[in-house]
């Protein structure tokens, strides 16, 4: 619960509870704490629909205090109780769905960020309907910038049709993250870029189901620390897709993966190769912005320091893409799904350096035998497993409620701790492998993350 919307919901509930003869003398006073409480919760926090019962509770108050209309006392103790137990649904709606609050950045750079319509005429669109189409990738853009009164990028780009499919991705009611919009990411529109350029690269692959900006805590810390990250919404293995003009493609499960079938590999490995074509498709892109003097990215880009990462399947991804292009330097996995990758690479190994990191359960048995086959044809690898995590710790997501933990999507560990692996993690072995920078973390177990056990090879 945010400040402002728990000292609205309290003074609700104490006002409710005042005798009456205090209540009478009081009215002016009670009524403008109330308002003035209100005001600067939907003013500065913005109104949402958990408080909703709350809100019911104050109006019906302030109308009786207005109107000073006598009632049975009966029935006033009577609506003071039921008002008190709308109070306590609301509070407990708040703090079952709160807003999400990412950390601060601690790079030394501005976040900006940029959206582009990417149109491959030369790769078939395999999951439509309709021969003729062609691969149509919504590309986003963040980058260290210089700001200027800029507006702040929304969380989850359009919410009138992300909100709800995300919400069926967690089998939720569809209106149920409608809060999501009150997220403050920490990037701003189309800034300037900072001066420094250009800057390592970075691609970001989502998992299946998932969204380019899940994994925004750890994007905009990167990009604060001197990185380009590069991401795409896989369309329709993504929750959802919106096309500029509205055209909106969502998650089809059958479309995209025959699962239980004996289909079920071959179709996930295509998938991953799309995904993977799909970073090559965005790579040729972003280097036709940086060869144009009239672009805003012109020359941002450094095509010499090139890494990606991903979760899940986009893990599965990151470590096709990086076999795949001979430009990526290194490779990491958060709580990969390696079943989809080739069995080229897997048997292969990657000659650049990959990370892992992931949860102590294994995603399945058949995961588990790719994954350590990857691992041992690999020359350069480090895998970090993390101690009371679940699949969707690794993402964004594990903030969204606490009742993700009660079903089982995500783990006990502490959500800031997470957090900070994750970023630290990330952070230090691009620096190290991109930069060349000293790579702390890479070489010694850290104190700092007791949780995390590591090995390295």
């Amino acid at each position: 619960m945010r400040l402002f919307e728990t000292l609205f919901v309290l003074a609700t509930l104490i006002f409710l509870f005042l005798p009456h003869q205090r209540l009478a003398r009081g009215t002016f006073i009670t009524v403008a704490i109330l308002l003035l409480l209100a005001i600067l919760h939907v003013a500065i926090e913005g109104a949402r629909w958990q408080l909703i019962p709350a809100y019911f509770v104050a109006v019906i108050w302030l109308l009786y205090v207005v109107t000073k209309v006598e009632i049975p006392a009966w029935l006033g103790w009577g609506g003071a109780i039921g008002g008190l137990l709308l109070c306590v649904i609301a509070f407990a709606l708040g703090t079952l769905f709160p807003i999400i609050e990412l950390k601060p950045l601690t790079g030394e750079y501005a976040v900006g960020t940029a959206n582009y319509l990417v149109v491959d005429e030369e790769r078939p669109e395999i999951y439509s309907d309709d021969p003729n189409d062609v691969r149509r990738l919504n590309m986003q853009i963040w980058y260290p910038a210089e700001l200027n009164g800029e507006p702040r990028a929304p969380y989850i780009p359009n919410l009138e049709v992300g909100g709800s499919a995300l919400a069926n991705v967690f089998n939720f009611p569809s209106f149920l993250l409608n809060h999501t919009r009150l997220i403050k990411t920490r990037s701003y529109v189309e800034p300037t870029v900072a001066q420094g350029a250009p800057f390592p690269i970075l691609f970001f692959s989502h998992g299946l189901s998932g969204i380019r900006t899940q994994n925004m805590q750890q994007v905009e810390a990167l990009v604060s620390h001197g990185y380009i990250v590069v991401a795409t919404d896989h369309v329709y293995a993504a929750a959802y897709t919106v096309y500029p003009g509205g055209e909106a493609v969502t998650y089809d499960r059958q479309r995209v993966i025959r699962w239980d079938t004996p289909n079920e590999i071959p179709d996930a490995q295509r998938l991953v190769s799309e995904w993977s074509a799909d970073l090559s498709t965005l790579l040729r892109e972003i280097e036709t912005f940086n060869a144009d003097s009239s672009h805003r990215l012109y020359g941002a880009f450094n095509f010499s320091q090139i890494g990606v990462f991903g979760h899940s399947t986009g893990g599965g991804t990151s470590f096709e893409f990086c076999y795949r292009e001979a430009r990526c330097s290194a490779a990491f996995g958060l709580d990969p799904w390696v079943v989809p990758t080739s069995d080229e690479a897997i048997q292969t190994g990657l000659s650049n350096p990959i990370a892992i990191m992931r949860a102590p359960v294994e995603l399945s048995e058949l995961n588990r035998s790719r994954r350590e086959t990857l691992w041992a044809n690999s020359g350069n690898a480090i895998e970090i497993e993390v101690a009371q995590t679940e699949h969707f710790d690794f993402t964004d997501f594990k903030r969204l409620s606490p009742l993700l933990e009660s079903v089982g999507l995500v783990g006990s560990i502490d959500a800031n701790e997470i957090d900070e692996m994750m970023t630290t993690y990330l952070l230090d072995f691009f620096n190290y492998h991109l930069r060349g920078w000293e790579g702390v973390l890479l070489f010694a177990d850290s104190a700092e993350f007791p949780e995390a056990t590591v090995r390295r090879k």
